[in-house]
Formats: C-alpha cells, sequence, structure tokens
C-alpha cells in the first residue's frame, strides 16, 4: 500500500480490510437474497468497513438505536424516502410492515440494506427476529435484498445468529468476522503518524492492539509525532480523557448485572494473576463460582483464553488465564484498579504509577509481540521458522527447580525441528548462564528431546556486533523488534 503521511489529512484515510472489501463486493454482484452478518468487538471498524465497501452503492443505512417502535419507525421511513424517493404516505404501523416494505420492494429493485446495532432490536421489539424469520424464509426466493447486519455486542449478535433457540438460527448466509488490524497495518499507521520506533511499537501494540478507532484518536487528538507516554497521558490521565473510562462502556452493556464480579477476574489476570488459585485469592470469588465465570468469560465472552504448556493435554492442571485483548489487558492493570485515584481527580499520580510500572508490563506484553509476529509470519516468505504448534512452557516450581518456564516454544512436527525462544528487553540480562539454562529447560520437554532446535534470543533494539557474535559463538539466534519491524 502506498505510504502516505495521513498528519496533511483533515480525515485520516482508510487502512487495509482489502480481502472483506472484496467478500463484501462479490456478495452484492450475487443474484440470490443475501443476509451477512459483520460481527467484532466494539471499535473494530465494522461501520466503517461497511462505509467504505458501499461508497459507490446505493444503500439504506438503519441505526438500530434504543428509542420505542414508533420513533424508530419514523427514522427509517424518512431515510427511505430520502435515499429511493418512495412517497410512502405516512409511517410504517409497526416493524412488521417495515420488513414487508423492504421484501415488497426488493422483488423488483436490488436493495442493499444495513442494519447498524442489530442487536438493539431485542430492546426495541423483539418480535421483529420472528418476524425476519418468517420473511426471509418465504420471500427470499423471488426478492434481491442484501441484508448487511453489524453488531457491536458481540456476545448478543453472536447469539442471534449462532444459538439453535434463536428465530435466525442458521439464516445468515454469510458471517464475516472482522478482527484487528495486523502488525503491518499498525507499523503502517505508525509510519503514518510520525510515531513509529521499536518503543512506540511496543507500547501502542499492547495499549491499543490492532482497534480501529483507538489509533484513529491518535490522529483526532493531534498527537501525531508524540512520544506513546504522551499519547497515554492525554487519552487516560486527565479529567476528560476519551479512554478513560473506556473499558466500562464497552463491557458493562455486556456483561450486565454480573458486572461486578466479571470486573475483578479481568482485573486479576490483567495484574498477573494467571492460576485459578490466584486468581481466587485475589478476588475471593469461591472457586466453584469461580470456575463457571472463567468459563463464560472464555467461551460465552471470548475476552479470555486459557492456555495449557505447549505440546500437554489440553486437560492438563498446568492451565493458566490470559486476556484476549490488548486494550482491556491495559485499561484494567492501570485504570480500573487504580480507580481510588481517578475519584480524586489525582491524575499525576495515575500517570506517575504506569510510568513506573510499565517496563514491567512490558517485558510480558513482548513475549505477546513476537508470538503474534511469528504466527502472522507462520508459513510466509518471510518466515523465520514454519511451526505447527506454538505456545510457551512452564512447570510448577520444585524444591529443586524453581523456573522451568521458556517464553516461546515453536514445533514443527513434520520436520521434527523446534524453536525455543526467550524474550529480553534489554541486552544487559544476556550472559552464558541464560542461554545455558534455557537449552536445560528444553531438555526436560520428552515431546521433543530428539527434534532438532534453534535457539533465539528476541530483543527490544538490535545487539551490537559484540553481543551479536557471543549469541552466534553459543549457537545462539538474536531477532529484535527493530529487526521485525523491517521485515513486517
Amino acid at each position: 500500500m502506498e505510504k502516505i503521511t495521513v498528519i496533511n489529512y483533515t480525515i485520516m484515510k482508510f487502512y487495509n480490510r482489502e480481502k472483506e472489501i472484496k467478500l463484501i463486493g462479490e456478495i452484492i454482484q450475487k443474484k440470490q437474497a443475501q443476509l451477512t452478518v459483520i460481527q467484532g468487538k466494539r471499535r473494530v471498524g465494522k461501520t466503517t468497513l461497511m462505509l467504505e465497501a458501499l461508497k459507490k452503492e446505493k444503500f439504506l443505512y438503519f441505526f438500530v438505536s434504543k428509542k420505542t417502535e414508533k420513533e424508530l419507525l419514523v427514522d427509517f421511513a424518512d431515510e427511505i424516502q430520502r435515499k429511493l424517493g418512495v412517497d410512502l404516505y405516512g409511517e410504517f404501523l409497526n416493524l412488521n410492515k417495515f420488513l414487508e416494505f423492504l421484501f415488497t420492494y426488493s422483488k423488483k429493485h436490488q436493495l442493499i440494506i444495513i442494519f447498524d446495532e442489530f442487536q438493539n432490536f431485542e430492546l426495541v421489539q423483539r418480535s421483529l427476529f420472528s418476524d425476519f424469520q418468517k420473511f426471509w424464509d418465504t420471500e427470499k426466493g423471488s426478492s434481491q435484498i442484501k441484508f448487511f447486519c453489524i453488531g457491536s455486542m458481540f456476545s448478543l449478535i453472536k447469539k442471534i445468529f449462532t444459538s439453535h433457540k434463536e428465530p435466525l438460527y442458521n439464516r445468515a448466509t454469510q458471517i464475516i468476522n472482522l478482527g484487528e488490524f495486523n502488525l503491518a497495518t499498525q507499523k503502517e499507521m505508525m509510519h503514518d503518524l510520525g510515531i513509529l520506533n521499536p518503543r512506540n511499537f511496543l507500547i501502542l501494540n499492547n495499549v491499543f492492539g490492532g482497534v480501529a478507532k483507538y489509533w484513529e484518536l491518535v490522529f483526532d487528538q493531534d498527537l501525531a509525532r508524540k512520544d506513546a507516554r504522551d499519547i497515554i497521558r492525554k487519552l487516560f490521565c486527565d479529567d476528560n480523557a476519551y479512554l478513560l473510562y473506556e473499558g466500562k462502556n464497552i463491557l458493562i452493556e455486556e456483561f450486565g448485572k454480573n458486572y461486578e464480579n466479571y470486573f475483578a477476574i479481568l482485573a486479576a489476570i490483567a495484574s498477573g494473576k494467571h492460576i485459578k488459585n490466584e486468581i481466587h485469592n485475589y478476588t475471593g470469588i469461591s472457586i466453584d463460582v469461580l470456575g463457571g465465570l472463567l468459563k463464560t468469560l472464555e467461551e460465552f465472552y471470548e475476552i479470555i483464553e486459557r492456555r495449557v504448556p505447549v505440546l500437554e493435554k489440553n486437560s492438563s492442571k498446568l492451565s493458566s488465564y490470559r486476556m484476549r485483548d490488548n486494550f482491556l489487558t491495559f485499561w484494567f492493570r492501570y485504570i480500573y484498579r487504580r480507580n481510588y485515584l481517578i475519584e480524586i481527580k489525582n491524575y499525576a499520580g495515575l500517570f506517575s504509577y504506569i510510568k513506573r510500572d510499565l517496563d514491567t508490563y512490558l517485558g510480558f506484553a513482548f513475549e505477546s509481540l513476537v508470538r503474534d509476529y511469528l504466527v502472522e509470519m507462520n508459513y510466509s516468505a518471510k518466515s523465520i521458522f514454519d511451526f505447527d504448534t506454538i505456545g510457551g512452557y512452564w512447570r510448577r516450581p520444585s524444591m529443586r527447580h524453581d523456573n522451568q518456564e521458556m517464553d516461546i516454544v515453536a514445533v514443527s512436527h513434520e520436520r521434527r525441528e523446534v524453536l525455543v525462544g526467550e524474550c529480553k528487553l534489554s541486552a544487559r540480562r544476556i550472559n552464558k548462564k541464560l542461554l545455558e539454562r534455557l537449552v536445560w529447560k528444553a531438555d526436560q520437554i520428552k515431546q521433543i528431546k530428539k527434534y532438532q532446535r534453534q535457539y533465539y534470543i528476541f530483543t527490544l533494539f538490535k545487539l551490537s556486533k559484540k553481543d551479536r557474535n557471543f549469541l552466534i559463538k553459543n549457537d545462539f539466534s538474536c531477532l529484535s523488534l527493530e529487526e521485525i519491524l523491517k521485515m513486517i
């Protein structure tokens, strides 16, 4: 993609999403009626994607706000009259009549429709889902209608279309799961904003992840060319900071009345309490109740993930929990846990705490970033190692061995090869003992004992010639984030 310095623009340019735009174009060209669901976490850019993909098409855009049915129908009728030039002679009597009009009109005309915040029909008039099912099942064969249903409440939009108890179960002709921007796109945005360097990339990747809205804020808040810490202070540590209450705003509606228990669990995990007993001790939630809440957060809301050591069975008792979302990890670790500072408006104290703890946080975050890089590059021409399994490795401390953790273990069973990696932000912590210890720990994994091994040290900045020669002499390779950014 052509590099354009967006800081000279009045609006931020559109990034990536070529595959999704192509797919949407193909859907529009189909002769049959289509019911497409666009789902993904909040702020990831679902609406922006649709508006970009359809910018050359005529379409109806219906925003399902939390109004009464009558108020909503007035908005819908106005959109139809403006876009189609159809005189409706008044308002629709109800949503059923509104749907009847759409399907009737689409028998003679192609009709492209966006329902934004589709899940809000649950609050406006839940019977719409049953009415929708009835019209879809009976009229789709003679219709040229193309529905695009966008939902920001991931759990609810997923339930509406994938739960066998719901009227619209199995009706979607296409479900597009819109994920976060990949590392290459984040690099492109940071370059365009004039803030690209290894440390800024590490920090902002682990604050914003690949969520489109948060990167757009850097542009909108005139934070181009600023250091990552200045961006954090502006967006989190001020009375009117845009992201100060963001975690609460995006989750409290999802969780409903049980949000306090869920928030306590997420704060525990974000603070480094990854084992079930650690989470129990941190939150005070009973083990029996905690198990159910963790399962819901993992399987229904998809906010956390359960990990086991690489090559272990999924039933392993050595499981641990991690957050799947970089932004929520940061927000729960620093903003939610320091709410007492926010209540007394001590934003200087909040920012001071973030700065003091940031290097500790980034040490763990660097592991995740390197793993993301390896996964994104896997099987590509730029990959340093192709694998079919990747993860971390750990054992519980014993009397003889207090630490058997390895940051990255990637395995190719087909080639019987393994990459063992250690992530260190600073070269100062690399020494002979560290390398010998890593080799010894790899020897303890019986599944790869006879596999050919490659050892890697991952660092933030490129190593000096002296340090690189030291690693090479000990049969270790090295790769820095500085070098990775030139490769992606």
